[in-house]
């Protein structure tokens, strides 16, 4: 766990992790909650569940705050019709009831209330960061750096 805690505050620290991150949380009855932190309010949202059949998408921040959902077997969408929002913050976005287990969220549009794109990343969970660690290794050495394909720079 400390290892896992180190990587994440140095992320965090050198700026790699972007304010505005969508990630997901098994519900361990083959629903998974898409949780996500949110430096705006969000007006709409469009994303991919990767490696899954998408059955249904309800629940979370999107219900409470009237979105409209909907989704096809690969996509989840919602929208507000009367121009609501979900309030800047971090919550469970919306609760997806997948065939599968997913390997991710891809294809990742979010917008404000005015329909400007926000910047989102996937953020994988801390256990996707699980390694091995050898008591003879000092230190390690990055010389590129990708999340979901993307270069990272410092």
């Amino acid at each position: 766990m400390k290892n896992i805690m180190t990587v994440t505050l140095l992320l965090l620290s050198i700026g790699i992790i972007s304010a505005n991150t969508l990630s997901l949380e098994s519900n361990n009855d083959g629903t998974w909650n898409v949780n996500f932190t949110s430096d705006a309010d969000i007006g709409g949202f469009q994303f991919d569940v990767d490696d899954v059949t998408v059955n249904s998408a309800t629940g979370g921040e999107a219900a409470a705050n009237g979105f409209f959902m909907s989704n096809s077997p690969t996509t989840v969408l919602g929208f507000s019709l009367s121009g609501s929002t979900i309030p800047a913050g971090s919550g469970t976005l919306v609760v997806v009831n997948v065939t599968g287990t997913p390997s991710g969220s891809s294809g990742i549009v979010m917008s404000d209330v005015y329909g400007n794109e926000l910047d989102f990343i996937y953020l994988p969970s801390p256990t996707e960061f699980a390694f091995n660690q050898s008591m003879q290794q000092a230190a390690y050495f990055f010389e590129e750096v990708t999340i979901n394909g993307i270069p990272v720079s410092p």
